[in-house]
């Protein structure tokens, strides 16, 4: 008895063991079919990582790689020979997102595109050619989806050339996504668009293009029967009246609207008001809505917006789930709180740098709050820990930022204990010290230890 016990334990029976007696299961025992089930289960960087456990890993991850649907490379900056060595094994992915700092030259692209690809993102692309946008025509016909970053440092005229021959071929296109960096604001031109917008566009986001000339394009293209954009995503140098209007009335069944100004100097005259914010409420089937206004070329804010704007907003806009704001300087307390009350649907709610929101805004919203998913609030200096305090009740909020907010301060984190639902908290430059921390600990550890408890019994 004791002879064989001990070979069981030292796997002299056939198990795997260990010098000290202790029975060491090993997962090469399992079939290379049952690993390849779980790992196909698991993201590239998971896949890899595991392919680097054993030989039967490694021969159960070969057989996964080939079969990825989707291939997100965003988090790597891979030169030409270790791209190329990637994407040989995942020859079928119809999803293909590719950082391109470290690639010098369009040939490593070129190499990669194929028919099979569907929806294609390149990052950062700032030493690749506009001639990219012509083996993408030639490439990938069947394209819906395409993101893409340039530097802007050559022809535009080349570039509205590429543009408008490559819409030419890709009549699937749905999502359409176009980031120049490094440039003035009319670098991007809206023209090329006019002839040649497949039919098939449901989504379109442009950075950086001039709001004037955006007016103009789609005062141009409005009436054509089968332009029906749901998504509108745009970096301009300003917001204006007229441009939101032409916008809202030209797109009437928007569903997501994303505007973003980097005015280069105060707007004035043609600065955004009340009226032109009261022209959302056309918008009957919207349900994301972000304006914001950002001090990155010149310090200043929407100044001819203030509390009536929002009232007249959040009048026709109940059916809202996700809001952001940014820029609103003369907008005060009772503002803001109209869209939370008035937005019964809200899922997320983002303010930036509105320098009059403070802890009113937040309170008794006890009943507000059950729906928040996400809740930011950036660079709100007046606000304090109290405005966290209704945030209790949420049931199901899972994002809490507050970043910038400085007056928040240790008293907050026995309210954030409590919403047991919270994966991501962000308090950059609020004043917690190494106290408040171990309340956070304390309290969360002792939450949980309830709700085992519960279980339990």
């Amino acid at each position: 008895m004791a002879g064989t016990a001990k070979g069981h334990h030292t796997g002299e029976e056939g198990g795997a063991g260990s010098s000290d007696g202790v029975f060491e299961p090993s997962m090469d025992k399992f079939p290379v079919h049952i690993i390849s089930c779980i790992l196909e289960k698991l993201d590239l960087e998971s896949v890899c990582t595991a392919a680097c456990v054993s030989p039967t890993f490694s021969s159960a991850a070969a057989q996964v790689l080939p079969s990825l649907s989707s291939l997100d490379l965003s988090g790597y900056y891979l030169d030409e020979e270790t791209l190329q060595q990637v994407v040989r094994r995942v020859q079928g992915a119809k999803s293909l997102t590719i950082d391109c700092l470290q690639l010098k030259n369009d040939t490593s692209i070129f190499n990669i595109l194929g028919e099979h690809i569907e929806d294609l993102s390149l990052l950062k692309c700032s030493s690749l050619s506009y001639h990219i946008l012509s083996a993408i025509r030639g490439r990938c016909p069947n394209l819906r989806s395409l993101l893409i970053e340039f530097a802007g440092c050559e022809d535009p005229q080349l570039f509205k050339n590429k543009l408008t021959e490559m819409l030419q071929k890709l009549t699937l296109l749905e999502v359409l996504s176009i980031k120049i960096r490094g440039t003035y604001f009319d670098v991007f031109d809206i023209r090329p668009l006019e002839l040649f917008l497949p039919k098939s566009l449901k989504k379109l986001k442009l950075q950086q293009t001039e709001g004037r000339k955006f007016v103009h394009w789609l005062d141009k293209i409005r009436d054509i029967p089968w332009f029906n954009l749901q998504s509108l995503s745009l970096v301009l140098d300003v917001i204006s009246d007229n441009l939101l209007m032409t916008v809202v009335y030209s797109l009437p069944l928007l569903v997501e609207l994303d505007l973003e100004d980097r005015p280069f100097m105060d707007p004035t005259i043609l600065d955004l008001t009340n009226i032109g914010l009261q022209c959302v409420q056309s918008c009957k089937h919207l349900i994301t809505l972000a304006i914001v206004r950002s001090s990155m070329n010149y310090p200043t804010a929407f100044t001819r917006v203030d509390n009536m704007g929002m009232f007249l907003l959040s009048e026709g806009c109940g059916r809202l789930e996700s809001v952001k704001l940014g820029g609103f300087a003369n907008v005060t307390d009772a503002g803001f709180s109209s869209i939370l009350y008035s937005c019964r649907k809200l899922k997320k709610f983002e303010v930036l740098t509105s320098p009059l929101l403070s802890d009113l805004t937040f309170h008794n919203m006890r009943g507000v709050a059950r729906s928040l998913i996400e809740f930011r609030l950036i660079s709100c200096r007046l606000l304090t820990s109290e405005a966290l305090e209704d945030l209790s009740s949420s049931s199901k909020l899972e994002v809490l930022d507050t970043s910038g907010c400085r007056s928040i301060a240790d008293p907050c984190l026995f309210f954030i204990s409590s919403v047991t639902t919270l994966t991501k908290l962000n308090l950059a430059e609020a004043d917690i010290t190494d106290k408040g921390l171990a309340l956070l600990g304390w309290e969360t550890w002792a939450l949980r230890s309830c709700a085992s408890e519960a279980v339990r019994e």
